[in-house]
C-alpha cells in the first residue's frame, strides 16, 4: 500500500510538472530554475521607456493580435528582446503552460470577429520554447482547432482538429523568457510557429482556438503568457491536461493568464440580404461580386393537434447551413425558402435551399405526433445536420414529448432551430426551447387543465418548431430563411492628379513687383468620370492675385482660392491659370494646388498636390552677366539711332 500511494504521489506530480513550467520545483523532471538571491528592492523594466516590439514583425495581412510578449525591448542577452517572468514585483512563477500534442494537452483563448466583416484565416501564429534549445527552432508540429464557444463548456468544434500537423515554418522570435532578477538567461528562446488554415472562413462571432505543439527535445513544449509590466492577470485563456480543463494560472500569483497569437488572413465588410418569404425565389449576383456566403434554416415542424384525451408532441427545428458558393456577376439563381409545417399536417418543415438541393440545403424539422388515447404524444426531432448541405451545418433541435394525466397534461414544447454557429436546442416538458445565436425558438406547448383550451404556440422564425397541443391545435412551425453575404462592392473610383508649373516667364529669375503666371493642369486617370471636385490653391504671402483662366467650372480665387472644375470625364483633363503679382514682403514663395474634395474614391493620393517654389529677386540684383547683355543691347541701340540721324 505504501508503494501504491508513492507512485500515485509521483504521477500527480509529475502531471503537474509537464502541465506548467514553474520557476522552481522539487521534481527532476522539470526545468529547475538557478537558486538566485531575490533583491528587496524593485527591478526597473524597461526603464527607457523604448517601443514595445510587435509580434507581427514582417508578417503581413495580420487580421488580428492577441496581446503582447515583449516587455523588455533590448533587455535580453546579447540586445535581444526580452519576455520578462516577474517573479520579484507580482510573485509571478510560470515560465509557460504545458501544450504537448503527445500528451494530449492544449491550450486555449478566444478572439472576436467584429461585426459585419468576414475573416477569411490563412494561417495563426503561435509562441513557445523548449527549455535548453539554441536559437534554432526545435519544433516539429502545430495543431489547431477553431470553436464556436468556450471549449470547457457550451462550445463546438466547428474547423480543424488536433491530429493534423499543420505547422509551415518555426524561428527564433529574437526573445528570450528570462526572469526579472535574472534578464541574461538564453535557455529558454521563444520561437515562432507559423500553422496554416487552408479554408478557414468566420463570420462576426466571438471563436476560440485550440491548439498543441510537438518538439524533438525533452522539456516542453511550454507556451508563455501574454506579459505586460505590472500586471499579474493578462487574459482569460484556458488549459487542457489530457480532457480536464481549468484556467491557465500563473503558479505563484494564481492570476489568470492570456495567450499571445496573430490571426493573419483578409477581411472585409460585408453587404447582406435577408429572404424570410417562404416559397420559390430568385437572387441576381451583383457586379463584382464572384463569391459569396450562403446561410440557410429549414422550416420548422408543427405541434400535433389533437382532441379529448389525447397528448400531442412539439415539432422539431430546422437545420442550419453555411456554403461559400462562386457566382456570375450578373446572374440569376434560384432559390427555396422552406415553409413551417401546419398543425395536424403530420408533415415536416419544408427543406430551404440556395441554386439547387443539391448545392446548398438545411433540413426542415419534423412534426410531433399524437400520442395513443390517454397516452403520450412524440415530440418531432430536429433537421438533421447530416442530411444538410453545406460547408457547415447543424441540427435542429428536438421537440418534446406531450403528457397526459387525468383532469390535466401539456403538449410538447417545440425544439429550436440551429444557430449560426450551434445545434439547435431541444424543448423541455411543454416550454419552447431557447435557440443558440441567429437560430428560432421553440413554441411553448399547451398546458390543458380539466377545463380550458389546449392550443401549442407556433414556432419562432428562423425554423423554430411548434408547440403541440393538449386539447387542442398544435403550433405551425416557423419558416425558415436564407441570409446572402458578400464583400462590398468598391464604389466608383477616379484617380485624379493635378500638376502645377510656372509658365510665365518661361524661366528664371523672377523679380519682386513683377507678375508671375502659374498653369493647373487636373487630370482623371479613371475609371471612373469625377464629380464633385474641388481644388484649392491658396496664393499665400507672397502674392497678390491678379487674374485667372479657366477651361472648364468656375473658380473664386480672389476670396477663398478654390476652383470647381465640375465634371470630369475618365481620360480627360481640365487646365486653370492663374496670374499674380510677386510682392517684397517677407513671407514665402511658394504656391501649392490641392485636390481636396471628389465624390469618388481616390485609390492613389500621392499623386493629389503639386507645389512650385520660386526664388524672386530684387531688380537691382540682377547679375553682372545679365547687366553687360542689357549694356551691349544699349550700346547696339545707341549707334543704329546716330547713323539713323546722319542719315537724316
Amino acid at each position: 500500500m505504501k508503494k501504491l500511494l508513492i507512485l500515485m504521489m509521483f504521477a500527480a506530480v509529475t502531471s503537474f510538472v509537464l502541465a506548467q513550467e514553474a520557476r522552481t520545483t522539487q521534481n527532476l523532471r522539470a526545468d529547475i530554475a538557478q537558486p538566485s538571491e531575490f533583491s528587496s528592492s524593485p527591478i526597473v523594466i524597461n526603464p527607457d521607456n523604448l517601443p514595445i516590439p510587435s509580434l507581427a514583425g514582417s508578417r503581413a495581412n495580420i487580421l488580428y493580435d492577441n496581446g503582447p510578449l515583449v516587455n523588455g525591448p533590448g533587455q535580453g542577452a546579447g540586445g535581444a528582446d526580452a519576455s520578462i517572468l516577474q517573479n520579484v514585483t507580482l510573485s509571478m512563477n510560470t515560465y509557460g503552460f504545458g501544450y504537448q500534442q503527445n500528451l494530449t494537452y492544449s491550450i486555449a483563448d478566444d478572439f472576436v470577429v467584429p461585426a459585419g466583416e468576414t475573416w477569411s484565416i490563412e494561417s495563426f501564429d503561435f509562441f513557445g520554447h523548449q527549455t535548453g534549445s539554441t536559437t534554432t527552432s526545435s519544433f516539429t508540429g502545430g495543431y489547431l482547432q477553431i470553436w464556436n464557444g468556450d471549449p470547457s463548456g457550451g462550445g463546438s468544434v466547428i474547423w480543424g482538429d488536433l491530429t493534423t500537423n499543420r505547422l509551415t515554418s518555426t524561428s527564433w522570435t529574437n526573445i528570450y523568457r528570462v526572469l526579472e532578477d535574472n534578464l541574461t538567461m538564453t535557455n529558454r528562446p521563444i520561437m515562432r510557429l507559423v500553422c496554416s488554415t487552408p479554408g478557414l472562413t468566420l463570420t462576426a462571432g466571438i471563436y476560440w482556438v485550440e491548439y498543441s505543439a510537438t518538439g524533438s527535445l525533452s522539456s516542453g513544449p511550454w507556451a508563455e503568457p501574454i506579459t505586460i509590466t505590472g500586471q499579474s492577470t493578462t487574459g482569460n485563456g484556458k488549459q487542457n491536461l489530457a480532457g480536464t480543463w481549468g484556467g491557465a494560472l500563473d503558479t505563484g500569483s494564481g492570476a489568470q493568464q492570456g495567450f499571445p497569437f496573430l490571426i493573419s488572413g483578409t477581411g472585409s465588410a460585408q453587404a447582406s440580404e435577408v429572404f424570410t418569404a417562404s416559397g420559390d425565389g430568385t437572387w441576381t449576383a451583383p457586379a463584382g461580386i464572384s463569391t459569396i456566403v450562403v446561410e440557410l434554416w429549414g422550416g420548422g415542424g408543427c405541434g400535433d393537434a389533437g382532441t379529448w384525451f389525447y397528448t400531442n408532441g412539439g415539432g422539431g427545428g430546422g437545420a442550419f447551413s453555411r456554403s461559400s458558393l462562386s457566382v456570375t456577376p450578373g446572374q440569376t439563381y434560384n432559390y427555396h425558402i422552406g415553409a413551417g409545417s401546419a398543425p395536424a399536417s403530420d408533415q415536416p418543415g419544408e427543406d430551404s435551399w440556395f441554386r439547387t438541393l443539391t448545392t446548398a440545403m438545411a433540413k426542415g424539422g419534423g412534426p410531433g405526433f399524437t400520442g395513443p388515447y390517454m397516452g403520450q404524444g412524440t415530440g418531432g426531432t430536429g433537421g438533421s445536420a447530416g442530411s444538410s448541405i453545406g460547408d457547415v451545418t447543424f441540427s435542429g433541435g428536438n421537440g418534446d414529448d406531450g403528457v397526459w394525466y387525468a383532469f390535466g397534461g401539456y403538449g410538447g414544447g417545440g425544439g429550436s432551430s440551429a444557430g449560426t454557429a450551434a445545434v439547435g436546442n431541444n424543448a423541455v416538458n411543454r416550454i419552447g426551447a431557447t435557440a443558440p445565436t441567429g437560430g428560432g425558438n421553440g413554441g411553448n406547448g399547451s398546458n390543458w387543465s380539466w377545463i380550458g383550451n389546449g392550443n401549442g404556440s407556433p414556432g419562432i422564425a428562423p425554423g423554430g418548431g411548434g408547440g403541440g397541443g393538449r386539447n387542442g391545435n398544435g403550433g405551425r412551425g416557423a419558416n425558415g430563411r436564407l441570409v446572402i453575404y458578400y464583400d462590398q462592392a468598391p464604389g466608383p473610383q477616379a484617380d485624379l492628379s493635378i500638376l502645377k508649373t510656372v509658365t510665365s516667364p518661361a524661366a528664371p529669375p523672377y523679380y519682386f513687383g513683377s507678375n508671375i503666371t502659374f498653369t493647373i493642369v487636373l487630370t482623371n486617370h479613371g475609371p471612373s468620370n469625377a464629380t464633385g471636385i474641388t481644388i484649392s490653391d491658396f496664393q499665400g504671402l507672397g502674392f497678390q492675385y491678379v487674374s485667372h483662366t479657366v477651361t472648364q467650372g468656375i473658380c473664386n480665387w480672389p476670396t477663398t482660392g478654390h476652383w470647381f472644375p465640375g465634371p470630369l470625364a475618365s481620360g480627360a483633363t481640365a487646365t486653370a491659370t492663374l496670374t499674380v503679382t510677386i510682392l517684397n514682403n517677407g513671407g514665402e514663395w511658394a504656391n501649392t494646388a490641392e485636390i481636396s474634395e471628389e465624390d469618388q474614391g481616390d485609390p492613389v493620393l500621392t499623386n493629389n498636390s503639386s507645389t512650385v517654389v520660386i526664388e524672386p529677386i530684387e531688380l537691382d540684383n540682377v547679375p553682372v552677366a545679365n547687366w553687360a547683355i542689357y549694356l551691349g543691347i544699349g550700346l547696339i541701340v545707341a549707334f543704329t539711332m546716330i547713323r539713323f540721324r546722319r542719315i537724316l
